[in-house]
């Protein structure tokens, strides 16, 4: 969050499962501090039965939720809808 505050940045890519702060958090102070700034979020878990966090992730204004693995052309793809 600190380099956000100091430095222009189009995309940030974020995972939804970190320590010290939840990626839902760190979504949330992105679109509240930055709104132009678009976030790509990427999960491992968080999936089954009604927990859906890449869903949530969305729904709370990330871009893009990608899925681990993650294939390059993929992670590709996402950024070019990131910028537009």
């Amino acid at each position: 969050m600190r380099l956000l505050d100091g430095t222009h940045v189009d995309v940030v890519i974020t995972d939804l499962f970190m320590p010290g702060q939840d990626g839902i958090v760190t979504l949330r102070r992105i679109r509240k501090a930055h709104p132009a700034v678009k976030v790509i979020a990427v999960s491992g878990g968080g999936f089954g039965g009604q927990l859906d966090l890449l869903k949530d992730a969305v729904l709370l204004g990330a871009t893009v939720g990608l899925r681990k693995p993650i294939r390059p052309d993929e992670l590709l793809r996402a950024i070019r809808t990131a910028l537009g």
